[in-house]
């Protein structure tokens, strides 16, 4: 555009309104941020909404907690409390009148003649308070009141074991009257109530030595194993045993049997307590004699009518030609022995000395010295001697 050669006049007017003129030609306030529409939400439907939602987080605050709390009163409810046992079942219970009661089951034990000819103490059983008894109610219908005395004392039942010298058992009960101070004294008793014996039927025939699991006989390889075992268990020896037992644990020991003179192990069955062939558990009596006691005179029969030691025994490596013994325990313990549990802390330790007194025989044949008494080790047929011995006297009947 060129110059028209005429002086343009811009008044005060013309040049707001051209500062108010966007770049698109018209002004700036004709644009509104909002303004009416269609499809638009009703703001009464809102507000509404909104309230709903008010409610439900009031709601929820309100209920939530008494929600938990009702669930953990019916789970405390669900829960089966077991009941605390009596003193009579406890390993370790104790009563304040046990002592007195005791004392006083004694003194009539030692009575001139005696109330139980050979009898004595075999065990507390426990003890239990007596309740004051309330009186019925009178004829007129009142209730009956108590009568209350200040600093009363209680009465408490003792109950003790007694067993004779034939093995009878009986139950004595002794009532003792406790004194809030701390006193004690009896006051009747003791009683004398016959303990029914056992059954004496077959009725555990069919029981086996470990419950579910199927007891089979011993093989050669376990059998052997036992047998070396039981040597090193009768040496008196740790480090004997710890190597028959393979433990390659440091600072471990085992405590072995001292005293003893000879060992005959029978081996009366064995059984797999889980899915590893390796594990083995075999049930085994120890025929026991002790240093000053006369040897065996047949190591074959196993003197089965001897008095025995049982355990049952771990085995590892069973499914191979060289089974070893890891853990021992009673009868029963079999399924829950682990290998190596019988360790003890090495180190020194204070072990009783015994000595065994030297057995002594009368015979008619004329007196002869006995030769010093062999190592621990398992029983064998005695050797013959070089010299021949006049010939011994009968042994009498066991």
């Amino acid at each position: 555009m060129g110059w028209t050669g005429k002086p343009v006049v811009m008044t005060r007017k013309s040049a707001r309104a051209q500062r108010n003129t966007t770049a698109t030609g018209h002004e700036w306030w004709a644009d509104a941020v909002e303004a009416p529409r269609s499809g638009l939400a009703d703001a009464n439907k809102l507000g509404k909404r909104q309230r709903i939602y008010r409610y439900y987080v009031w709601g929820s605050m309100l209920l939530v907690p008494l929600a938990v709390f009702a669930v953990l009163s019916s789970y405390a409810r669900a829960t089966p409390v077991a009941p605390a046992p009596p003193a009579s079942q406890s390993a370790d219970a104790s009563s304040p009148g046990r002592s007195a009661a005791q004392t006083s089951v004694n003194a009539w034990l030692a009575n001139t003649p005696s109330p139980l000819p050979g009898g004595s103490v075999l065990f507390w059983e426990g003890s239990h308070k007596v309740a004051p008894v309330i009186p019925p109610a009178s004829p007129t219908g009142s209730p009956a009141v108590p009568e209350v005395v200040p600093n009363a004392p209680s009465i408490e039942v003792d109950s003790f074991v007694l067993i004779t010298t034939s093995n009878r058992m009986y139950t004595a009960d002794v009532q003792v009257a406790l004194d809030p101070r701390g006193g004690a004294k009896t006051i009747a008793g003791p009683s004398l109530i016959p303990i029914a014996p056992v059954l004496g039927d077959s009725w555990a025939s069919g029981v086996g030595s470990w419950q579910g699991l199927k007891s089979e006989s011993p093989s050669d390889v376990v059998t052997q194993a036992i047998t070396a075992w039981s040597r090193a268990y009768i040496s008196g020896d740790s480090a004997q045993i710890r190597l028959a037992v393979g433990d390659p644990t440091p600072g471990h020991a085992y405590v072995p049997l001292s005293g003893v003179s000879s060992v005959v192990p029978t081996v009366t069955g064995q059984a797999q307590p889980g899915t590893d062939p390796s594990k083995v558990i075999a049930r085994v009596q120890l025929s026991i004699t002790w240093a000053g006691q006369p040897a065996p005179t047949d190591a074959g029969a196993a003197r089965s009518q001897d008095p025995s030691a049982t355990f049952d025994v771990l085995l590892d490596k069973a499914n191979t030609a060289s089974p070893v013994v890891v853990a021992w325990g009673g009868p029963g313990e079999g399924p829950r022995l682990a290998p190596y549990q019988n360790a003890v802390v090495d180190g020194p330790r204070q072990v009783p000395t015994t000595t065994a007194a030297a057995p002594t025989t009368t015979a008619a044949a004329p007196t002869t010295t006995a030769a010093a008494p062999a190592p621990p080790a398992v029983v064998a047929p005695p050797a013959a001697s070089a010299v021949p011995a006049p010939p011994a006297a009968p042994a009498p009947p066991r």
